[in-house]
């Protein structure tokens, strides 16, 4: 896998949480880097993401405050928000007796998030 040795991005930052948001250009000099190299970087950015997730799960009204110890994280494509499954969403936004009654009356959660979208 061939990377390229420079590329350019344009992000945005705070020196500070209280500062305004500065947008930035850099270019990224990556001559030096092996493939392995950006794949290590690649990694840990992944990690930050799955640590995140964990704790997400963790702090889930219905979950138990723990962390499972070994579980599968499916890597978004870049830039890519994960998405909660139908029948978190459903409980969000109707409450779990609801969601449950609804999910029994129309068979799944996708089927009674479709319905509510239609009467939106």
């Amino acid at each position: 896998m061939a990377h390229p040795e420079k590329i350019e991005v344009t992000y945005k930052v705070k020196a500070t949480r209280d500062d305004d948001t500065s947008e930035v250009t850099r270019t990224l000099d990556m001559s030096k880097l092996s493939d392995n190299d950006i794949l290590s970087y690649a990694l840990d950015s992944i990690i930050i993401l799955s640590q995140a997730q964990d704790r997400r799960n963790a702090l889930k009204k219905d979950g138990d405050g723990s962390i499972k110890e070994v579980g599968i994280y499916v890597v978004p494509k870049p830039g890519q928000r994960t998405i909660a499954d139908p029948m978190t969403k459903l409980v969000k936004l109707i409450g779990k007796e609801k969601a449950d009654a609804a999910v029994a009356k129309h068979g799944s959660a996708e089927k009674v998030l479709d319905i509510i979208k239609s009467l939106i």
